[in-house]
């Protein structure tokens, strides 16, 4: 292989506004199989939409990162890339205590879950949460909006 190259850079091409990417569409299957979805007044976790007063949405970054990329000879890339996302849980319930667990408890399973196959050369290697849960903010209706931010590590290949 050729020399490796640390990169601080961005592909702002991969993940789709409308999350038709295969990379949101395998979170989004995964995020809907946690069991804990069936804990809570919602039956499952939308893309990047939320009730006035409740529901659960994820919230991907509009790029990714690589963080590694590998070029051999004959121009076989691999590269290492973070996917980040954040769920936010909004409610207007009182147990906030209820709210936190039930998000650290989605990161923690989400670190430990087989994770789905992709497809054009991709693969998870890791699912890891970059915060424990907080309030992320209050809306107008008085909801509050409990977050959790979560990085989803993939290897990449493909030829130039």
């Amino acid at each position: 292989m050729a020399e490796t190259k640390n990169i601080v850079g961005y592909d702002f091409d991969t993940i789709k506004k409308d999350g038709s990417d295969n990379l949101t569409q395998a979170l989004m299957e995964l995020l809907n199989s946690y069991e804990g979805l069936n804990d809570v007044p919602s039956d499952y976790i939308e893309f990047q939409l939320l009730d006035t007063t409740k529901g659960i949405a994820m919230f991907p970054n509009p790029s990714v990162a690589i963080l590694t990329e590998q070029e051999d000879i004959v121009g076989h890339v691999t590269q290492t890339c973070a996917y980040a996302f954040t769920i936010v849980f909004r409610t207007r319930t009182t147990d906030k205590e209820y709210v936190k667990e039930w998000l650290d408890n989605l990161g923690r399973w989400l670190e430990e879950t087989e994770y789905p196959a992709l497809t054009e050369n991709k693969k998870f290697l890791k699912i890891a949460r970059n915060t424990q849960s907080y309030l992320y903010g209050t809306t107008e209706d008085k909801a509050e909006d409990w977050a959790i931010s979560i990085q989803a590590t993939y290897r990449n290949e493909f030829d130039r």
